[in-house]
């Protein structure tokens, strides 16, 4: 499956800090994208991985991937960080 349509790469305007986004189902298929994921923290100060399916957002195969990762899982952090796309927060 071709996760580069997951991928929202964005910049903060209000801060030297530098954010990626990346929205996944299921931590696996999180997991599958490790590559694209690398790629990404390469670029941020900062990568934000949404994952729609309820989990551990402190202790999963994703975390070591690199320590700019911050995993956040459920529906409402979805929700959340979809509202916060919209809202212009990730320019």
């Amino acid at each position: 499956m071709d996760n580069s349509r997951n991928f929202v790469k964005e910049k903060a305007t209000d801060s030297k800090k530098t954010y990626g986004l990346a929205f996944f189902e299921t931590f696996v298929e999180a997991s599958k994208s490790r590559q694209e994921l690398k790629k990404l923290c390469e670029k941020f100060t900062q990568v934000n991985i949404v994952i729609k399916e309820e989990g551990d957002m402190d202790k999963n195969e994703i975390l070591p991937i690199d320590e700019k990762i911050k995993v956040y899982a459920g529906e409402a952090w979805t929700l959340i960080h979809k509202r916060r796309e919209e809202d212009g927060w990730y320019k």
